[in-house]
């Protein structure tokens, strides 16, 4: 029998059944076969170097079975047909005396196995010599294949009148159609979507998910596998999904004083987006007040991940100065207090200063705290003029006379002679 699905020949699952027929009517009639074969799988490989996958069959005859096994059947499943893209080889022992068997005779159309199938299949016909004998059947497949379960079918008896036939439960070649590896951001999910199909079922690592649509969204890191029906052939698709670490970002903080300027540079990135729409790696601010920037940075993965930075605003120190009066021709101190260093505008420093203005006069200091913010206050010398001062007149009197002296223009007056100002005294 001879079928092709698309560049593959069809062939149907894997259980167990069994069905024992004298005719096509008995088969008809689903009457139960005595197995006298054990089939199973014994090895699978993939080179990826020659593209072509391997499957290791063991069929081994039972003491009780009489007649040899005359056809092998692989069903629920497509596999390519052609001498260049698929082999088959026949050994009684498994690791020598390889005897090849044709594509053409893995895919006969000569009818024998209608009785059998209950759907396409890839026939591999095999010959036993007596009871208890074992066979081994390697199934060389040009492209990736995995084995999953399904069926074969196993016939026994001549090509004509009474033939056996039954279904025992082996893993079978399914081919990868599509392998790729998708990349995600830490924390983040993306889409494997399969082609279309039915009867998805997927796993990770090995482990069945609860997914049985097209796609699934994931977001763990590891090996997805799909495993769906399309076009009457099962598949296979690998999705290998690397989970990537998202970029490191760090901010510089700054601290300045009201008015001035500040600047934050991001680093860990490609590319940079800020809240306050800066673009670049660093931005200059000159916030009012402490203010806080969220950056978001975005490596060359396209990965992002934020940081902040904080700009701390100082509050300017407050200067505080006496303002004296003096007499002209006096001296005072101006002392500043509220910072940690003081200039004078008469280009004096320090937190006091001696100063003696003929006229009245305003001094300005500039005062800078330990955060190294500047203040400024003023002070005012007041200079006051001399008194015009007049006594009494002179007088001329004897010893022993009283007289009275006094002094005028001012508002205290102090005699030489300690005598008071305007009371009568003995001279």
């Amino acid at each position: 029998m001879k079928n092709k699905c698309s560049h593959y020949a069809y062939l149907f699952v894997l259980s167990v059944l069994v069905s024992l027929a004298a005719s096509r009517n008995s088969m008809a009639a689903n009457r139960p076969a005595d197995v006298g074969f054990n089939v199973s799988l014994e090895s699978s490989s993939y080179n990826s170097a020659t593209n072509k996958s391997t499957f290791l069959y063991k069929i081994t005859q039972k003491e009780s079975q009489l007649t040899g096994l005359s056809h092998f059947i692989i069903q629920n499943f497509c596999l390519p047909t052609g001498e260049t893209n698929i082999k088959g080889e026949n050994s009684p022992n498994g690791s020598s005396e390889w005897e090849t068997i044709s594509a053409d005779k893995m895919n006969t159309s000569d009818g024998s196995t209608t009785e059998c199938q209950d759907g396409f299949g890839s026939l591999l016909k095999f010959n036993y010599n007596g009871g208890g004998r074992t066979n081994y059947y390697r199934l060389t497949i040009k492209g990736h294949f995995i084995p999953t379960d399904g069926q074969s079918i196993l016939r026994w008896g001549g090509t004509s009148g009474t033939v056996t036939c039954a279904k025992v439960a082996v893993q079978v070649p399914t081919p990868v159609v599509n392998k790729q590896t998708v990349y995600v951001c830490q924390n983040s999910s993306t889409t494997l979507s399969a082609r279309t199909g039915s009867n998805y079922k997927w796993t990770l690592n090995g482990s069945s998910l609860t997914d049985v649509s097209s796609s699934i969204s994931a977001s763990t890191g590891g090996e997805y596998q799909v495993i769906y029906d399309a076009s009457n052939c099962r598949s296979i698709e690998l999705f290998t999904l690397q989970v990537r670490d998202l970029p490191t970002l760090s901010v510089t903080n700054t601290s300045i004083c009201p008015s001035a300027n500040g600047t934050l540079t991001a680093s860990g990135a490609s590319s940079y987006s800020w809240s306050n729409a800066a673009t670049s790696a660093s931005i200059t601010v000159s916030p009012s007040s402490t203010t806080t920037y969220t950056v978001t940075g975005t490596d060359a993965n396209g990965c992002q991940n934020t940081a902040s930075g904080t700009v701390t605003v100082y509050k300017l120190p407050t200067i505080s100065v006496n303002s004296p009066s003096i007499c002209i021709g006096g001296s005072s101190n101006l002392t500043a207090s509220g910072a940690t260093t003081y200039a004078w505008s008469n280009s004096q420093s320090g937190s006091t200063i001696n100063v003696s203005p003929t006229t009245t006069s305003s001094y300005t200091v500039t005062g800078t705290d330990a955060n190294g913010c500047s203040n400024t206050a003023s002070a005012t010398v007041t200079v006051h003029l001399l008194p015009t001062v007049t006594a009494t007149q002179n007088q001329t009197v004897c010893a022993g006379a009283k007289v009275t002296l006094s002094g005028s223009g001012a508002s205290s007056y102090a005699w030489n002679n300690g005598i008071t100002n305007g009371t009568e005294f003995t001279a």
